[in-house]
């Protein structure tokens, strides 16, 4: 009886293991294919280089990287969900920051075109009291929130703020917290 309990619950325990396997595999994202004979369009950022990761009409998932500020894509209606900025400061060390939260971006792909995007830059630092807590949101240029501030492969130090009274004096100091 037991050594019977004992086998139900390793094949259950298998059964789950093997799903969450096959889910994972499913939700990976790959780089879009551009079919033979078809004409591509191009996304674009401005103020950095990228990589996005989107959803086209279907539900697939595709994670795009790009190059010089731009990346190839088919043609045809995305929606961001996902985006990781970077660039060089002038000691050639890459720092990056990603985005939060849901993001539901719409990304239109249109052959031989380029599409535009302001991603990031000007980065507007969103300060909110809850208690005797201070909270910060890094929101970007098109509404997306950022977090996840890293040099290279380190995460930076969550930033000290002042608190100044009328007359300039400093009245508190602290340092935010991730998550």
């Amino acid at each position: 009886m037991i050594k019977k309990s004992i086998r139900n619950w390793f094949f259950a325990m298998s059964s789950i293991f093997l799903l969450t396997a096959l889910i994972s595999c499913q939700s990976q994202a790959a780089s879009p294919v551009i079919p033979p004979g078809v004409e591509p369009g191009y996304v674009a950022n401005l103020n950095s280089d990228f990589t996005l990761e989107i959803r086209d009409k279907s539900g697939t998932k595709y994670l795009v990287k790009s190059q010089d500020k731009k990346a190839k894509l088919p043609p045809g209606k995305f929606t961001i969900e996902f985006i990781r900025l970077e660039k060089k400061d002038s000691n050639g060390k890459t720092w990056s920051i990603s985005s939060s939260g849901f993001m539901a971006i719409p990304l239109e792909i249109k052959a031989g075109k380029t599409t535009t995007k302001k991603f990031g830059e000007p980065l507007i630092v969103q300060v909110k009291k809850t208690g005797d807590t201070l909270n910060y949101q890094l929101k970007g240029n098109v509404g997306e929130f950022y977090s996840k501030v890293k040099v290279g492969r380190r995460m930076v130090s969550a930033p000290i703020f002042k608190i100044l009274g009328p007359d300039g004096k400093v009245l508190k100091t602290g340092r935010f917290r991730y998550g």
